[in-house]
């Protein structure tokens, strides 16, 4: 019988805790906080498992949501008119890269309304702050956040 990646991660965790951090001298400080980071990507791993294909799509669906609205927004922008017509072909054809080339150019246009500056700026925090969310509760099993308790679960998240 082979055991599961998930016994394979526990046992390596718990190895490295119980044998190999304990035997780190204390004037070693660089190996026991290199030991702490393998212990918490461990960690990560055995929490996240299966899940990448979730988050990725996620994230899709919050660039999608960007560029529907800068394509409804930027309308009567015709100083954006070309990169707004070749972000909805990239939409179309769910070509995400080019999609977020398409975006940042639009975004970048200093030749816009007010109006568009300030709703489009809008859209792109809101953009930043849901994609910002995920990648915080995703790392949040490394322990590097700040407020962790702030955080929503990657399972909150994936629900909306």
């Amino acid at each position: 019988m082979n055991p599961s990646s998930a016994l394979r991660i526990d046992t390596m965790m718990r190895t490295l805790q119980d044998t190999i951090m304990p035997a780190i001298r204390d004037d070693q400080p660089l190996a026991k906080e290199q030991a702490g980071l393998m212990l918490g990507h461990l960690a990560a791993l055995q929490q996240q498992a299966n899940r990448e294909h979730a988050v990725d799509d996620y994230c899709q669906r919050l660039l999608f949501k960007l560029a529907d609205a800068l394509l409804e927004l930027g309308a009567a922008e015709e100083s954006v008119a070309g990169s707004l017509a070749e972000l909805d072909v990239a939409r179309k054809n769910l070509e995400v890269t080019a999609m977020g080339f398409h975006l940042e150019r639009i975004l970048a246009c200093s030749d816009t309304s007010a109006a568009f500056k300030r709703e489009s700026t809008k859209a792109l925090i809101q953009y930043a702050e849901a994609h910002t969310n995920m990648g915080r509760a995703w790392f949040l099993p490394m322990g590097f956040d700040g407020n962790p308790k702030a955080l929503p679960t990657v399972d909150a998240l994936l629900a909306e």
